[in-house]
C-alpha cells in the first residue's frame, strides 16, 4: 500500500456520540479483512479499484492510481464519501443529522424517532408512552408521531408534568375572601380571615351558633360577618354597650344632647331658646333692633355768615374817638403782667398783633363737632377785621398800654 492510510470524514451535524464503545460495536467498523495479493508485494503489482478501494479504505491519489480518468476517478470517490447527499439517504423527519462515511451513512435520529434493524435511516417513530412513568406525577401520555403529549394533574405543568406551577403567583388570587395563599409542591393552601372557612375561604362562618350577642339581643348571620339587633338602650357589636343616643344627631341644631339614663336622653336650649337656633341669625337681628332704636342726633346748623360787628372801611379814622391823653400820675403803680387785651370804652375791640385771642373767642361760641365750619367761619371774620390801615407818623391817636 502506497504511503499512509487516509480516512476522510465528513460529518454534516451530529449529535454527541458515546466516546467508548463495547468492543462487539468496534470490531464491526475497524474488521481488515485480509487481501490476497497474488503471492506478490502490493508494490510490485499496478492498480487495481477493488483491491484498493473495495476492499479496503483508500485515498483520493489510490483511486486516481486505480483508474483511467480523472472523471472517473472523481465520480468514484464522491459516490464513496457523500453517501448522504443520495436521494433519501436517511428519513427526512426523523433524522437530526446524517454523517457520511467510507462508502456508506449514518442516520442519527431526532428524539421521538428510532432506527431499527430493519430501517436504520430514522423512520421509525418511537412510542414514549411505552413507559408508564414516561408523564410524570399522574399525568397521562398520549403518544403522537415523532413526538407525545402529556395531560398533567393540576399543580403540574412542563412536557412531562414534573414542574410545580406557583398558583399565588397568578394574577388573581385564588383564595377568596381576602385569604393567605401558600404555595406547595404541586398544590396550594388557603389561610382564611376568621368569618371565612373552607380549602378557598368560600365558605361563611356562622357566628350566631356562638351566641355572641348579649342583654336579650338577637343575632342575624351575614355573609363574613354578624349583627346583633339590640334593645332597651343596649349598643355595642355584642349589645354590651351603653347605647350613646346623642350620636344619632336627634336634638335640633343649637340645641345640646345630654345623656341621662339607659335609653334616655334630653335635648338642652340655649337661652336665647330654641326657636332662635342658629346664633350668628339671632346676633344679627339683635344688631337691627339696636340700630332702629337708637335716638337720633340732631347735628347743628352752621351758616357761612358772622354776625361780627360792623366796621368802617373808610380811610378816615376822625369817626373814632381817640384815648384820652394821659398826664402823669402823681405815682405810677407798678406794671404788672396781664393777658388781657386793652379795648376802648365802647365796646371795640382795637386792631392787636396778637389775633390769636379773638380765634378762641369764637373756637370756644362752636361746637366742637363743627370744627371744619368754625375754622371756615373764622377765616372770614379774619378778613373782616383785618382791614388795610394807613399807616402815619403820628402815633399821638394810638397808643399802646402795657
Amino acid at each position: 500500500m502506497k504511503g499512509l492510510l487516509t480516512i476522510p470524514l465528513l460529518v454534516a451535524l451530529t449529535n454527541a456520540d458515546p466516546i467508548f464503545t463495547s468492543r462487539k460495536s468496534a470490531n464491526q467498523h475497524l474488521t481488515r479483512h485480509r487481501r490476497d495479493n497474488g503471492g506478490i508485494f502490493e508494490e510490485v503489482g499496478g492498480g487495481n479499484l477493488q483491491r484498493e478501494c473495495i476492499d479496503e479504505i483508500c485515498s483520493l491519489d489510490e483511486v486516481r492510481e486505480a483508474t483511467d480518468s480523472e472523471a472517473e476517478a472523481l465520480a468514484f470517490w464522491n459516490s464513496a464519501t457523500k453517501m448522504c447527499n443520495q436521494p433519501n439517504a436517511c428519513h427526512r423527519s426523523g433524522t437530526q443529522t446524517c454523517v457520511n462515511k467510507w462508502r456508506s451513512r449514518e442516520c442519527q435520529c431526532k428524539e421521538g424517532w428510532v432506527k431499527t434493524l430493519d430501517a436504520d435511516d430514522c423512520s421509525v417513530d418511537r412510542d414514549e408512552c411505552e413507559d408508564p412513568n414516561h408523564c410524570a406525577n399522574g399525568g397521562t401520555c398520549e403518544n403522537l408521531v415523532g413526538s407525545f403529549t402529556c395531560t398533567c394533574q393540576n399543580g403540574w405543568g412542563g412536557a412531562r408534568c414534573n414542574e410545580d406551577i406557583d398558583e399565588c403567583a397568578a394574577e388573581q388570587n385564588p383564595c377568596a375572601n381576602g385569604g393567605e395563599c401558600n404555595n406547595t409542591d404541586g398544590s396550594f393552601t388557603c389561610t382564611c380571615p376568621p368569618n371565612w372557612t373552607g380549602e378557598l375561604c368560600d365558605i361563611d362562618v356562622n357566628e350566631c351558633l356562638n351566641d355572641p350577642c348579649q342583654n336579650g339581643s338577637s343575632c342575624l348571620n351575614l355573609e363574613g360577618s354578624y349583627e346583633c339587633v339590640c334593645s332597651s338602650g343596649w349598643g355595642g357589636q355584642n349589645c354590651d354597650e351603653d347605647f350613646n343616643e346623642c350620636d344619632m344627631g336627634l336634638c335640633p341644631e343649637g340645641s345640646i344632647c345630654v345623656m341621662l339614663s339607659m335609653n334616655q336622653f334630653t335635648c338642652e336650649c340655649p337661652e336665647r331658646g330654641c326657636n332662635n337656633a342658629d346664633e350668628a341669625v339671632y346676633n344679627d337681628k339683635l344688631a337691627q333692633i339696636e340700630s332702629q332704636n337708637a335716638p337720633e342726633i340732631e347735628e347743628p346748623e352752621y351758616s357761612s355768615e358772622y354776625n361780627a360787628p360792623e366796621y368802617d372801611t373808610s380811610d378816615s379814622y376822625t369817626d373814632y374817638q381817640a384815648a384820652p391823653e394821659v398826664t402823669e400820675p402823681e405815682a405810677e403803680p407798678e406794671a404788672t403782667e396781664s393777658n388781657e387785651e386793652y379795648t376802648d370804652n365802647y365796646g371795640i375791640q382795637e386792631y392787636s398783633e396778637n389775633n390769636d385771642t379773638v380765634y378762641e373767642d369764637v373756637n370756644a361760641e362752636v361746637a366742637d363737632d363743627a370744627e371744619e365750619v368754625v375754622e371756615e367761619v373764622v377765616e372770614e371774620i379774619a378778613d373782616v377785621i383785618e382791614p388795610e390801615v394807613e399807616t402815619t407818623d403820628d402815633y399821638e391817636a394810638y397808643e399802646t398800654y402795657e
